[in-house]
């Protein structure tokens, strides 16, 4: 799942950095779609099956890939909560993760 998330988001990536005209554009954000789709699979199978931590990781990738896609259709609002969601969860992780990986969670998501 997390690879087929990856892949549908890079190449949505890819297409984006092109030149935007009308299928470009559909299909760009069809991918981005199927991302937040296998994103959100994903998170739902480690919340059932992996240990805390990771279900948080999860929860938190599902939600900044939802907030890139809110933010592409230009839904502020949405992907404001959901980029907030993503922040807070890796605020927490930060907390309770060793140093190291605690400033690489402050990284993914600097604060303002």
């Amino acid at each position: 799942m997390l690879n087929k998330a990856e892949r549908a988001w890079s190449y949505a990536m890819d297409l984006r950095s092109a030149e935007k005209q009308g299928r470009e554009v559909h299909h760009m954000m069809r991918k981005l779609r199927k991302a937040v789709v296998y994103g959100s699979m994903f998170e739902k199978l480690c919340a059932e099956t992996a240990d805390d931590r990771t279900a948080l990781e999860a929860e938190a990738y599902a939600a900044w890939l939802a907030g890139s896609e809110h933010l592409e259709r230009e839904q502020w609002e949405e992907a404001l909560t959901k980029f907030s969601r993503c922040r807070t969860v890796y605020d927490e992780l930060s907390k309770v993760s060793e140093a190291e990986v605690g400033r690489q969670h402050q990284r993914k998501c600097p604060k303002p």
